[in-house]
């Protein structure tokens, strides 16, 4: 399995998977990588079977099979991402009420490369 070292908790993580895996008889190992971009040509390289992607990985990886007359299916999800929304959040006392009322203002929203943080957001309220 794939998956990116986004902050030291993820060897953690996939040390518990790891465990997890062998309590059930299945040999399992993972390997690391610094961004996703790479992460994703490993898929179609021969390097991984699996990779635990982001949702623009998703994409990317979705992209790249297409264009190579191919197809990448998932197989899990974490159940906190199921049915995850964004939202744009203002005080209660703000005087924005709609959409509209954002125009000319500077908005505040996450990570640069995060689909539910930034980009959806931003191109919905394009």
């Amino acid at each position: 399995m794939g998956a990116v070292a986004y902050a030291p908790k993820v060897v953690t993580i996939w040390e518990g998977f790891k465990a997890w895996f062998a309590q059930q008889g299945f040999d399992f190992d993972y390997v690391l990588y610094s961004n996703y971009e790479a992460q994703v040509e490993a898929q179609f390289d021969g390097t991984l079977d699996l990779a635990w992607n982001s949702p623009l990985a998703w994409v990317r990886a979705d992209r790249m099979a297409r264009s190579r007359g191919q197809s990448v299916q998932a197989v899990a999800m974490r159940n906190t991402d199921c049915n995850l929304r964004s939202v744009i959040v203002v005080r209660a006392d703000s005087p924005i009420q709609s959409e509209a009322d954002l125009r000319g203002l500077t908005l505040g929203v996450g990570a640069i490369d995060s689909p539910q943080a930034t980009l959806l957001p931003l191109h919905h309220l394009q």
